[in-house]
């Protein structure tokens, strides 16, 4: 979304898959966290970085209980990260703020979303179909913040119908 607003020559088509503008509620908007679950999950995720990380991040973000594989996939990848550089990026990506740039965008977007997203609700889903032009709105049949893992064949088909 930044590179297609910083360069717009370049993106002729955006895709987007589980975004968030904003992860933390306020002011009307539904980002998905209060202010007091963005606070627990930092301090858990201090207070115990492996548990967190495996046993209850990474299988609340995959939301594919009956696919544990899944899971312990995402916690090997988080397991590649030194735990001081995971939790910066965790703590500037739930403490980020793009809604002014979204309304900036002018080229056809498709926004993918979950049905059921721990970290995106369908309301943040909704609420960038409403601020970004020429784009249009798909409810993916998954669960889980990474659709392209547990259902990559149905991503990857609405991904084709709309590139082209």
């Amino acid at each position: 979304m930044l590179a297609a607003l910083q360069a717009p020559q370049r993106i002729a088509k955006l895709v987007l898959l589980g975004a968030s503008p904003r992860y933390l509620n306020g002011d009307g908007y539904i980002g998905g966290f209060a202010k007091k679950d963005i606070d627990e999950i930092f301090a858990a995720a201090k207070q115990s970085y492996p548990g967190w990380r495996g046993a209850s991040f990474a299988s609340a973000a995959m939301a594919n209980p009956d696919r544990p594989e899944l899971g312990r996939y995402f916690t090997d990848c988080l397991n590649t990260y030194p735990p001081e550089r995971l939790l910066t990026v965790l703590c500037s990506v739930l403490q980020t703020d793009y809604r002014r740039e979204i309304g900036q965008i002018d080229i056809p977007t498709l926004i993918l979303q979950s049905r059921n997203d721990l970290f995106v609700p369908p309301a943040t889903a909704e609420y960038l179909r409403s601020q970004i032009r020429h784009s249009v709105l798909q409810l993916i049949d998954a669960d889980g913040h990474f659709p392209h893992l547990s259902a990559a064949q149905r991503v990857i088909g609405a991904m084709r119908s709309f590139l082209g």
